[in-house]
């Protein structure tokens, strides 16, 4: 599916919202975490834990990854604009997102499942 600069634009905006939103969330989880640490010194929960710490580590490194590349998508969209000023900018078809948008969905399924995870060891160790 193409999509026009100005279409492109939005999706990319609302991308980086979302991914902002996760990371504000995993830190809101790592300080969850630590007190779920402070309250159980089992091996069980501790190894559990450590597992989480991980996982939250490399969701923010996919963050990171993935903010990465809209950035450059926009740098991109910045330079095609800067080159053909005579063209109506929403008028532009500038290619088949997909593939991103594949990483995204991937990603917000893959954190859900995090996310759910972490709410089940939580409600177990707190």
């Amino acid at each position: 599916m193409r999509t026009s600069i100005d279409q492109s634009h939005l999706e990319h905006r609302v991308w980086m919202n979302e991914l902002e939103f996760y990371r504000e969330e995993i830190n809101i989880f790592e300080r969850h975490l630590k007190e779920v640490e402070n309250k159980n010194t089992g091996e069980e929960p501790t190894l559990k834990g450590e597992d989480f710490s991980n996982q939250f580590l490399r969701f923010k490194q996919r963050i990171d990854e993935l903010e990465y590349e809209i950035n450059e998508a926009e740098k991109n969209l910045a330079i095609y604009l800067k080159e053909d000023t005579t063209v109506d900018y929403n008028l532009v078809n500038v290619g088949d997102q997909q593939k991103m948008r594949d990483e995204i969905n991937e990603f917000k399924r893959d954190y859900k499942g995090l996310k759910t995870r972490f709410m089940q060891y939580e409600v177990e160790w707190m």
